[in-house]
């Protein structure tokens, strides 16, 4: 995946929970998302990430996003 996650929408499925937010933070292992008031910091490799009309895998996104985009 060659795209910046910083700053989108993204919907997160994460075990049988579901986060809504922006993007604020992402590091090799997390997003920190930031909805209305409070901010949550999920796993890369439990996630399923929606965004754009896209569903991607956390597992094929858990690099340093600097890396990853680099990489494609």
């Amino acid at each position: 995946m060659k795209h910046e996650l910083i700053g989108k929408k993204v919907e997160i499925k994460y075990h049988n929970k579901t986060f809504r937010g922006e993007v604020v933070d992402e590091t090799k292992n997390t997003i920190c998302l930031k909805s209305k008031n409070q901010k949550k910091k999920v796993l890369k490799n439990a996630a399923q990430i929606l965004f754009d009309g896209k569903k991607i895998d956390g597992n094929t996104i858990k690099k340093r996003p600097q890396d990853r985009i680099k990489s494609c």
